[in-house]
């Protein structure tokens, strides 16, 4: 009886794994950001927004924080949806 060669044997079981492994990578990525949306932006209920800074923690000094154009008050965040007060504070807080 013929063994199968082991170098195909092993490149023909890589195939499935490393699209299983693909697949659950990006499943395992959307698990662990649990609060993002399909957009990839939280609700400011889920990341605790609130409108006062956190001592020295505000949203403009925050690194995900985009301050206003000349024309408006209200910036955005890339994390969370909507406008964003640069005195307010949410849970994805990063220094920047």
């Amino acid at each position: 009886m013929d063994q199968p060669d082991i170098g195909t044997v092993a490149a023909d079981a890589r195939v499935p794994r490393r699209r299983f492994l693909q697949l659950t990578g990006t499943g395992g990525v959307l698990f662990v950001a649990g609060c993002t949306s399909i957009a990839g932006k939280a609700s400011k209920e889920q990341v605790n927004y609130q409108d006062r800074p956190k001592g020295a923690q505000q949203c403009s000094n925050c690194r995900f924080y985009d301050p206003p154009g000349t024309d408006g008050r209200t910036g955005t965040c890339s994390r969370v949806q909507g406008d964003v007060e640069p005195d307010d504070w949410c849970s994805v807080y990063a220094e920047n």
